[in-house]
C-alpha cells in the first residue's frame, strides 16, 4: 500500500515539474522578449529560476499535505482541510507576533503550536525578492530544500502509516 502512496506523489509531483517547467520558460521568454524590445538588448533573468524552483518545492510539500489528509478523509474535507494548512502556514511567520498580543493564554499557546507544527510557506515564497532584481542565497535555497524534503518525507511517512491500516472491506 506505501508504493501506491509513493506512486502518486511522484506522479503528481511530476506533473507538477512539467507544469513549472513550461510556467518558468514562459516567464523567462517574456522577460528575455520585454527587455529586447525596450532596447536593453537581450536579457535573460537567470535569478527567477531558483525563485521558481522553491515553489516546485512548495508545491510538493502541498501535495504532500494533501495526501495526508485523503488518506482518512473524504475528498471535500482533504481540500479543505489542505487550503486551511495552506493559509496558515503562508501567514504562519506572523503567529509567534500574534500569540504576544494575545491576552488568552490558551490562544496563545494554540497560535505557538500551530507555528512549530504547520509549514512555514514564507520560507519558499521569494518572489518579490527576486522581482526586485535580488539573486537567492544558495545558503538560503539549500536550506529551504532541506526543509522542504524533510517535512515531505514526514508527511509521506505518516500518510503511508495511516494508509496501511485502513480497511478497505
Amino acid at each position: 500500500r506505501g508504493e501506491f502512496i509513493l506512486g502518486k506523489f511522484f506522479g503528481l509531483g511530476l506533473t507538477l515539474l512539467v507544469n513549472c517547467l513550461v510556467m518558468l520558460l514562459g516567464i523567462l521568454l517574456s522577460y528575455a522578449i520585454l527587455s529586447y524590445s525596450t532596447g536593453e538588448g537581450l536579457v535573460i533573468a537567470w535569478s527567477i529560476i531558483p525563485a521558481g524552483y522553491l515553489i516546485f518545492l512548495q508545491l510538493l510539500l502541498i501535495v504532500a499535505i494533501g495526501l495526508l489528509f485523503s488518506s482518512f478523509s473524504s475528498p471535500a474535507l482533504s481540500i479543505t482541510l489542505s487550503i486551511i494548512v495552506y493559509i496558515i502556514g503562508s501567514l504562519s511567520r506572523d503567529l509567534p507576533i500574534f500569540a504576544e498580543t494575545v491576552p488568552f493564554l490558551v490562544t496563545k499557546y494554540l497560535a505557538l503550536t500551530l507555528y512549530y507544527i504547520l509549514p512555514n510557506f514564507s520560507n519558499f515564497n521569494y518572489v518579490t525578492y527576486v522581482a526586485q532584481g535580488n539573486i537567492i542565497p544558495a545558503k538560503d535555497v539549500l536550506i529551504v530544500t532541506v526543509y522542504a524534503i524533510i517535512y515531505t518525507a514526514l508527511l509521506l511517512v505518516a500518510t503511508i502509516a495511516i494508509f496501511q491500516k485502513r480497511n478497505f472491506k
